[in-house]
């Protein structure tokens, strides 16, 4: 049952705040950016402690430019946010391209409640940071178990003969670039050696 403005002055009066937030989503196809914006929606629409008051979707559209090719949608949601601790989750949790505050003008508020929302955006903070650390131990773990198959790919290769950066990057299916900063990197490890433009098997790994 929708509140009526009354009902919203009411709870705003009790610390509610009204706020119009802006979700934006863009990608390709346009099928995947429609269902990623309706899946946040929905997402907040489940959100139990969140009243929705008004939600207007557009369309996605192609962008022009640069980006010919890729799509855009967006909605703005109006909600009624039982605090400013939720805000900041909404924040976090959707990255909205905007939260506007249309209710209260001002706020008075306790220094419990200022300490509350400044310990939940570190927490938030702190959360976000354990998993970038944790995405970056895996990414090293998985670059470092991806240079060794190459090193023992290129040794295997090499070991039938000298074979040039070309060659390499055909038989091994790496692209040239990355594939050249491999070998000067096996060659600065004493692996292999270049000898105009061909490489070899070092003498101490033959």
């Amino acid at each position: 049952m929708a509140l009526t403005e009354n009902e919203i002055a009411e709870r705003i009066e009790e610390g509610s705040l009204r706020v119009l937030m802006t979700l934006e989503v863009a990608g390709q196809p346009v099928e995947h950016v429609e269902l990623s914006l309706d899946s946040y929606l929905k997402q907040i629409e489940d959100e139990k402690h969140l009243e929705i008051l008004d939600l207007h979707k557009e369309r996605a559209v192609e962008l022009e430019g640069e980006n010919e090719g890729f799509f855009s949608a967006f909605a703005e949601v109006e909600l009624l946010v039982p605090q400013l601790e939720t805000l900041t989750q909404l924040a976090f949790n959707f990255t909205p391209a905007s939260i506007e505050v249309l209710e209260p003008e001002e706020f008075h508020i306790a220094a419990r409640d200022v300490q509350n929302w400044i310990n939940d955006i570190l927490s938030k903070l702190h959360a976000v940071a354990l998993e970038v650390r944790g995405e970056k131990q895996k990414n090293t773990y998985y670059n470092t178990a991806i240079l060794r198959l190459a090193q023992n790919f290129i040794t295997v290769l090499l070991a039938g003969g000298p074979k040039d950066s070309e060659t390499l990057a055909r038989m091994t299916g790496i692209e040239a670039k990355p594939l050249q900063g491999m070998l000067e990197k096996f060659s600065a490890d004493g692996i292999i050696q270049e000898e105009e433009g061909t490489w070899t098997l070092s003498s101490s790994e033959k």
